[in-house]
């Protein structure tokens, strides 16, 4: 049986969990280890979301274990997990650093992805 197929075979909410934990090591080991200061920036303003991404699914995992949880619970539990999670992990970084850009000096705060976001926004603003 390959990873994949392994991994697949799961429940859904040790994929999760698996998903969310490699992610908070992925922005911890950037918020240590990136080249840039923005990336370094958007790994510790990420690393606590992850961190508690993962540990609220393996606790919804050990409820639903115990058939406390319906279907429709966990459903909307782990749905509410990915929309924090977007919140907290993906739009308040990027948020902070359009912010940081149009407060300083030119080309600080230059990620690649920033520019481009904030060049869509002043072309839906127009």
């Amino acid at each position: 049986m390959s990873l994949w197929r392994a991994i697949c075979a799961l429940p859904n909410l040790i994929q999760d969990l698996i998903v969310y934990t490699l992610a908070a090591l992925f922005a911890g080991l950037n918020s240590i280890y990136a080249g840039t200061a923005d990336y370094r920036e958007w790994g510790t303003l990420s690393l606590v979301p992850y961190l508690v991404g993962a540990a609220a699914v393996a606790s919804l995992y050990l409820v639903h274990r115990r058939r406390l949880l319906s279907v429709v619970i966990l459903r909307r539990a782990r749905l509410s997990v990915v929309l924090l999670l977007a919140v907290a992990a993906v739009l308040v970084p990027l948020l902070s650093e359009l912010t940081w850009r149009a407060t300083a000096t030119r080309n600080a705060h230059a990620q690649p992805e920033v520019a481009v976001i904030e060049r869509a926004g002043d072309r839906i603003a127009l």
